[in-house]
């Protein structure tokens, strides 16, 4: 199934948001990939598919 490029947008900013209140909440040693991507409703394997390191 195809995205289109709105809903990938979207998505990637959803992860950098909550990315963003994890770091404030629990500072740089605090979320790791797997609990930002949780917060973010999605699974571990997606943020390779909007992040590539």
């Amino acid at each position: 199934m195809r995205y289109e490029p709105e809903h990938k947008t979207r998505t990637r900013e959803r992860i950098i948001r909550n990315a963003a209140r994890k770091l404030r909440a629990e500072g740089l040693s605090g979320p790791g990939v797997e609990s930002v991507m949780k917060a973010s409703g999605l699974t571990v394997g997606g943020f390779y598919k909007h992040f590539r390191s």
